[in-house]
């Protein structure tokens, strides 16, 4: 050791140019950093969401989430499995032993779910993620106003220009009504004209589906035939034609595998759907409405891409929604940012630096005085912690 601290003496020229470089180096990748406010650790934590649309919780608890605790105990790792019933959807929480494989986890998984699909609904399809600091949203945003059609309009184009930006994987929204085809039956129109209310869902769903043909022999092979009726547009849903009569002919016909026993209950089908209603796209009703400031608004949570700087993901955000011009009466607010309790936490520890590193070289200059020592001391304090960054 003394004679590698011995030949640095001894070649000053040589020290100088190499501390220079490494304080070049160390700056540069002081910048590199990557600044967030959790440090990027997989947490053994997995996560399912299991949506239930129309189910009750009880059903829920019996059909979904008990069949399901009884398979995932048996996970390799596994220390805790919670679960949660809320309204038309259950979550699953699994926490495994630190130090087990995740990926190897979710592969298990995924079997375990496979082997369980037979006690479970048929329209069991779960959600299942990994929980990591990424998760974490870095930006969210308020969409507020009084219409709610223009609020839903902004959120949207706001939630596509996000999505398409390098340092955004994913952008959820939240107070948002779903926007869907609206048929607004005139019962009273239904009704003298001989159909009935059940009639209108069935039409629908025979002008919309996907029937078997038979099979097409050839000489060395054959070919399935299917015959599809599909709805391109508003105007082919609108000339749908509904059956006259009770309506007990048409149901009949189904249950009897097709035979077309209206033929002989009443005349053949002439009534548009059209005819009966007035059929347009709106924004689906919901009881729950969301506030922000006493308006009704619409919420984008935004995530950033894994590796990627925190403050930049924020700065393209911001810069992004500034870019943007918003209807009149629309306020887009940005109601959390990560990027600030960053700044803020490095504004914090650079003071704090600072004051230390000043009160050093004052406490050294008062007890030693010599200023050779304490310049040598203060100038080895910065160029230690810059090494450091390397």
């Amino acid at each position: 050791m003394e004679r590698f601290v011995e030949a640095f003496v001894r070649r000053p020229v040589t020290t100088f140019v190499v501390v220079v470089v490494m304080v070049i180096l160390g700056v540069y990748a002081s910048f590199k950093l990557e600044m967030a406010l959790m440090p990027d650790v997989e947490f053994p934590t997995i996560m399912m969401m299991i949506p239930a649309y129309g189910s009750t919780n009880i059903e829920i608890e019996q059909r979904i989430v008990k069949p399901l605790e009884r398979v995932l105990s048996t996970l390799s790792g596994l220390e805790r499995i919670e679960s949660r019933i809320y309204s038309n959807y259950a979550m699953i929480v699994m926490n495994f032993a630190w130090g087990t494989n995740m990926d190897g986890a979710m592969l298990d998984l995924s079997e375990k779910l496979d082997m369980a699909r037979m006690y479970l609904p048929r329209n069991f399809n779960p959600m299942i993620f990994k929980f990591s600091p990424d998760m974490m949203p870095i930006v969210v945003l308020a969409i507020s106003g009084e219409d709610w059609n223009a609020i839903h309009d902004t959120a949207i184009d706001i939630k596509t220009t996000l999505e398409r930006l390098p340092e955004v994987s994913y952008v959820m929204d939240m107070g948002l009504r779903v926007e869907e085809i609206q048929v607004r039956v005139d019962y009273k129109k239904l009704i003298s004209n001989g159909v009935g209310l059940s009639m209108v869902p069935m039409a629908i769903t025979s002008a919309n589906s996907v029937f078997s043909g038979g099979v097409e022999i050839g000489p060395q092979k054959y070919h399935p035939i299917n015959v599809t009726t599909k709805l391109e547009s508003i105007e082919d849903l609108k000339k749908i034609l509904l059956p006259k009569g009770s309506g007990f002919g048409p149901m009949m016909s189904q249950m009897m595998g097709g035979l077309n026993i209206s033929s002989f209950m009443g005349p053949k089908p002439s009534l548009k759907l059209g005819d009966v209603s007035k059929i347009e796209v709106g924004l689906r009703e919901t009881n729950s409405v969301a506030r922000f400031m006493g308006r009704p608004s619409a919420f984008l949570v935004i995530q950033k891409r894994s590796g990627v700087n925190m403050v930049t993901a924020c700065q393209r955000v911001k810069e992004a929604l500034s870019e943007m011009r918003f209807p009149d009466g629309i306020d887009v607010v940005v109601e959390m940012d990560q990027s600030e309790y960053i700044t803020e936490s490095l504004d914090t520890l650079m003071r704090n630096l600072l004051i230390g590193a000043v009160v050093v070289v004052l406490v050294l200059l008062i007890f030693l005085r010599d200023v050779r020592v304490v310049f040598l001391v203060a100038t080895a304090i910065p160029v230690s912690i810059l090494v450091g960054t390397l």
